[in-house]
């Protein structure tokens, strides 16, 4: 029941904002992933290269799909995300927490990132 506790008290954010973030830090807790992998989605309709132009979404799938083939659900999360700076180099992927950053990535790099991903998780 702390959950309950704790949302009741989010929801008075508003008029006690000291207490919202006092209960939010004290109910920060570590990450249920072992890696979260985050492939860049932003698209800038062609006004100037972004990761969309590289058919991200598509990659984003394919990783998806992987993961789920492998049973990974659970310890590897894959989203798309918003811009992460590197648009020039993009379509880009990067892992937490790992910190890995694979740039340029293309439908056909797919099985290389599970393979990284892989030894990533072995360790």
């Amino acid at each position: 029941m702390q959950n309950n506790f704790y949302y009741d008290q989010i929801c008075e954010y508003n008029t006690q904002s000291q207490d919202r973030k006092e209960i939010m830090m004290e109910d920060e807790q570590k990450s249920p992933y072992d890696s979260h992998v985050f492939v860049c989605t932003n698209d800038r309709d062609g006004v100037r290269k972004s990761c969309a132009d590289g058919n991200s979404q598509q990659t984003r799938a394919l990783l998806k799909e992987e993961v789920n083939k492998r049973g990974w659900k659970g310890r590897v999360r894959v989203s798309q995300c918003g811009c992460m700076g590197l648009c020039a180099k993009g379509p880009n992927v990067m892992i937490y927490p790992q910190q890995s950053w694979f740039p340029a990535v293309n439908n056909e790099d797919v099985d290389d990132i599970i393979i990284k991903l892989e030894n990533m998780l072995e360790k």
